[in-house]
């Protein structure tokens, strides 16, 4: 698939948007024997592009189901910490994580070398669902399941989420289901309602579940799952 080649350079790790860019505009980077300009397209996998005469080769790609513990960061900037995930993940392809989960937070988070991939479970545009397990300080009201439903105002934004008991006999447990991306939403909704989050946990990403997988392990994804997350985000056929 043809894409501009910054973004190629940018999603094979070889530089950062803006210096693929100034790579670009120095003359440094060609397609098939001919130097590249700005807003040029190309396909890394047919074409031949050449950065400062270095062949620029895709790798497989990479897609990983992980269940992050609680108290691990999912930065990559923190990638040396004796507490980032990524020590827990041995694969020799570069690889990061898609979208983060809180240090306090466990459950379901993946990893990829895909771009494009990564965008589109990112982007509010395809709007794909994370479900979380919460449980809360004291029992949460059947009432303010509705207001989670009709939007809960977090300083300049409406946030929602479909919210349902995850046990009959305990409150304080919720299911939560949102498509927004911005950080800390569900503990900031629940604070919004006057609770606090205790536990928080992703189980469901899209068409994903966590399932059985135990904490701190990850797997590739089946091709099942693989054809379902693709649909669901506008890459399958």
């Amino acid at each position: 698939m043809e894409e501009r080649l910054q973004k190629i350079l940018s999603n094979l790790g070889v530089a950062a948007r803006r210096k693929a860019e100034q790579l670009i505009a120095h003359g440094k980077v060609t397609v098939n024997g001919k130097v590249a300009v700005l807003g040029q397209k190309a396909d890394p996998d047919k074409d031949f592009i050449l950065v400062e005469n270095r062949r620029i080769k895709v790798p497989r790609k990479i897609y990983i189901m992980f269940n992050k513990p609680r108290d691990y960061v999912c930065s990559l900037s923190d990638e040396g910490s004796k507490r980032s995930m990524m020590r827990l993940i041995k694969v020799k392809e570069r690889i990061y994580p898609v979208g983060r989960l809180d240090f306090d937070t466990e459950g379901l988070i993946l990893l990829t070398n895909d771009g494009e991939f990564a965008n589109r479970i990112m982007h509010p545009r395809y709007e794909v669902e994370k479900t979380y397990v919460a449980r809360l300080d004291r029992g949460f009201k059947r009432d303010d399941i509705r207001k989670l439903k009709n939007g809960v105002l977090i300083e300049d934004y409406q946030a929602t989420a479909r919210a349902q008991y995850l046990f009959e006999k305990d409150p304080r447990v919720l299911e939560l289901t949102i498509h927004e991306g911005k950080k800390h939403i569900i503990k900031n909704m629940m604070r919004a309602l006057g609770y606090k989050v205790i536990y928080l946990a992703r189980i469901k990403i899209g068409p994903l579940y966590l399932g059985d997988l135990r904490k701190g392990k990850y797997r590739d994804l089946s091709k099942a799952e693989m054809e379902k997350i693709m649909r669901a985000i506008g890459l399958g056929k």
